[in-house]
């Protein structure tokens, strides 16, 4: 990803939300006769309207392409096998493609919780957070947010859980082409701490 569209994505959010205040106050002024609508006034509307759906399509399809392709830190997979010293370096892969895919379910379910179903993903998600400035500048570009970590967790009488399990579900299932309702196996990110 080149620098511009890094900064790009950094403004995105920010930009977006200037421009939903500048048409929406332009309309009220219209509407509160502050100043009288011209043809090029509609155009101006439409344009900027126009310019805020192509960069948040254009900014949520950069996150989507920055979560699966940009390079998590070396050290994490380190860090990992000093904690799971038994899991190979093919097991520690499969450990950060779990990370990307909880990763995928939070970007998908916009702010809302999402429960980390994996303890062994959430060791890896863990020693991330702790390096503070690289785990904050990964989820601004690849989340447009930072996303505060939230230790793995089951199913449970606490409703507000059991739903952030359920989102970590369906947006699993969907990363896999699986159906969610119906599976054939069970996604990477809940397989993962059985198999290793």
């Amino acid at each position: 990803m080149t620098k511009f569209h890094r900064f790009l994505l950094a403004i995105s959010t920010p930009l977006l939300v200037s421009l939903t205040a500048a048409w929406m106050l332009f309309i009220a002024g219209g509407i509160l006769r502050w100043w009288s609508f011209r043809l090029a006034t509609p155009l101006f509307l439409y344009a900027m309207v126009g310019f805020s759906f192509a960069l948040v399509f254009w900014a949520k399809n950069r996150r989507l392409r920055y979560l699966r392709e940009a390079a998590l830190p070396v050290f994490l997979k380190r860090k990992l096998r000093e904690t799971y010293p038994h899991l190979s370096a093919k097991d520690c892969d499969l450990v950060e493609h779990g990370l990307r895919q909880f990763f995928y379910a939070c970007s998908r379910s916009g702010t809302q919780f999402v429960a980390m179903p994996s303890k062994v993903v959430d060791a890896m998600w863990h020693e991330f957070i702790l390096h503070t400035s690289a785990y904050k500048n990964w989820c601004n570009l690849a989340l447009g947010r930072f996303l505060h970590h939230t230790p793995s967790e089951a199913m449970g009488a606490d409703l507000r859980r059991n739903d952030g399990l359920r989102r970590s579900w369906f947006h699993s299932c969907k990363d896999e082409s699986i159906d969610p309702k119906s599976p054939s196996r069970l996604p990477l990110l809940f397989a993962l701490d059985s198999k290793l």
